[in-house]
């Protein structure tokens, strides 16, 4: 037997008298709601990126790292990322590419290309730290020098990966990121 249109089940509009919508309205409501809220939140993060200088690469992971839903989800992507980092030939495993003041052992090589793109290699002896400093290798890599020195550290509590880092770490990603910026700058004079 088919249905009539008079026969689909309706709810009344909220204070609209005489007004009826069809039965699943609201959520579809809802979900029309949630998109463009989402969509403010994009448009709110791509006003917050724009400040943070971030390259269009370390926009993406940071935006990744954001739209976890919590701290062990960012974890699990850090270690992701050190699962798949190359390892750093031991030969480049010396003093002066060493990152000072981290809790782990951090290394961290730069070079230039015939276009002045400055690319970086990296390693290190804990997970969590190898994960983020190949966060950083991926989100600098292949950008000029006035590129990577215009990021602003600030894009760390932006990712959210903060709250699941303890201070120490935190400190030691900081001290990553300005060794790539000085590597950077020092390979551009070469």
């Amino acid at each position: 037997r088919t249905e009539s249109l008079h026969q689909v089940p309706t709810r009344r509009l909220g204070g609209l008298r005489g007004v009826h919508r069809p039965a699943g309205f609201s959520r579809t409501m809802e979900q029309l709601s949630r998109r463009s809220s989402q969509q403010r939140g994009v448009d709110a993060a791509a006003t917050t990126f724009s400040s943070l200088n971030l390259t269009p690469n370390l926009e993406k992971e940071v935006l990744r790292l954001k739209s976890a839903p919590d701290n062990t989800l960012r974890h699990q992507q850090l270690l992701f990322y050190a699962k798949e980092a190359q390892p750093l030939p031991s030969q480049f495993q010396k003093a002066e590419n060493k990152v000072p003041g981290c809790l782990s052992t951090v290394y961290v090589v730069a070079v230039k290309d015939e276009d002045g793109k400055v690319f970086f290699r990296g390693d290190s002896d804990a997970l969590i730290t190898k994960g983020l400093v190949n966060l950083l290798i991926r989100g600098l890599s292949g950008y000029s020098v006035e590129e990577i020195v215009a990021v602003k550290p600030e894009f760390i509590q932006e990712a959210g990966i903060t709250q699941s880092l303890t201070p120490g770490r935190n400190n030691g990603f900081l001290n990553m990121l300005n060794t790539m910026k000085k590597k950077a700058v020092q390979v551009t004079r070469e």
